[in-house]
């Protein structure tokens, strides 16, 4: 049996078995490839995504974000504002265990022009506006979660990094 079936809500298992559509965009930078034959962007998303595939914890490595703009569901956001833009593809997408999803961005490419400017954006959208990965449940902020290269310097690190995107806001 699937562990997953059992730790994870019903609506998060739903979502598990839904398809997606990864970012289609420069396919040929997808050159690093996890244990289970994820092709991924950078060698640190790719030993992110062999640790979450170790533990047999589902994902989606990037993953179309949509920023929405006209939410009615409970949560209060900022009409006022423009997002940055309103699609994003974040690095990692993970079933936590208070229900919801976690939205997982690993910042290391500051050598490239404008990642640092995109990366403060893209996290500012985040904070000011509503992403929904379940039907009638936003994600919360704290399930916006972000790593740095040294945060995956070691085993030790790793299994906090996993902590942090599985357990939100309590580490």
């Amino acid at each position: 049996m699937d562990l997953s079936r059992i730790i994870f809500t019903g609506e998060q298992n739903e979502w598990i078995d839904q398809p997606y559509t990864p970012n289609p965009y420069h396919l040929e930078n997808l050159i690093y490839a996890t244990n289970g034959n994820m092709y991924m962007r950078f060698g640190a998303e790719k030993i992110i995504g062999n640790a979450l595939e170790m533990y047999g914890l589902p994902y989606r490595y990037d993953d179309c974000v949509r920023i929405v703009q006209n939410y009615n569901g409970t949560q209060a956001y900022n009409r006022d504002l423009t997002p940055f833009r309103e699609l994003y593809f974040a690095d990692f997408k993970v079933p936590n265990f208070f229900g919801g999803i976690t939205v997982h961005e690993h910042f290391g490419a500051f050598e490239i022009d404008q990642y640092g400017e995109g990366s403060l954006r893209r996290l500012n959208d985040y904070h000011n506006f509503t992403v929904v990965e379940l039907p009638e449940r936003p994600v919360r902020h704290e399930e916006f979660t972000w790593s740095f290269g040294h945060e995956i310097r070691d085993a030790e690190a790793i299994r906090k990094l996993l902590l942090k995107i599985l357990l939100p806001g309590l580490t």
